[in-house]
């Protein structure tokens, strides 16, 4: 999968109604999780997250949720948001548009949202055409690419202290096969940006 850390350009003007970053004048970050639930994985960022009071949005898949469907509540209890990150996690760029937007409409009666983020942030015209018409897109202005192999904890971690900024919108990972990344990297990305005064907030609907 190809991804960059910070946003081209290039993808803005493509997706223009799409949310990319906040608002710029407030000093306050916007911390997102894609994938889950998971079994245990989202009960320790929710826990974390609790330790420096500390909001997020979690973007879920649907088939997660029936699988998990305890830590999914949990995540709504602890005054976090959700979104619709599709029923099986399909790449848009790689499916008929009819077929997409079934997917994401399966998720739909488990993820009571109007946010929606797209599965490797891949939509084709149609398909963004069409959601933006019932959903906030919310996309991101950091990537870290925890998700890929090659890349470390500690590019992990650089990553997000050397460009993040007021606004940003920084997308993680809350899956099983990078659960040693994250609980390397996260607590010490909660830290500095708790130490740097940032407020760290949920996306709202």
């Amino acid at each position: 999968m190809f991804y960059t850390i910070n946003t081209p350009w290039i993808s803005k003007k493509i997706y223009p109604k799409a949310l990319w970053s906040a608002n710029p004048h407030e000093k306050s970050v916007y911390l997102t999780f894609d994938d889950g639930p998971t079994e245990h994985l989202t009960y320790w960022i929710l826990d974390l997250l609790h330790q420096y009071q500390a909001k997020a949005t979690f973007f879920c898949i649907g088939r997660q949720i029936q699988q998990f469907p305890k830590q999914y509540k949990a995540i709504i209890e602890a005054g976090h948001t959700v979104g619709n990150h599709s029923q099986t996690h399909p790449n848009g760029w790689h499916t008929k548009t009819v077929d997409f937007l079934k997917d994401v409409e399966a998720a739909k009666p488990l993820i009571q949202s109007n946010l929606f983020r797209p599965p490797y942030g891949a939509m084709r015209w149609g398909q963004y055409r069409k959601l933006s018409q019932q959903y906030k897109i919310v996309m991101w202005s950091i990537m870290n690419g925890d998700f890929m192999a090659d890349v470390s904890k500690q590019q992990c971690l650089t990553r997000i202290i050397e460009n993040v900024k007021a606004g940003s919108i920084i997308v993680m990972h809350d899956k099983g096969r990078i659960t040693e990344k994250l609980k390397w990297y996260l607590p010490q990305v909660l830290a500095f940006l708790h130490e740097q005064g940032y407020k760290m907030k949920a996306i709202q609907s």
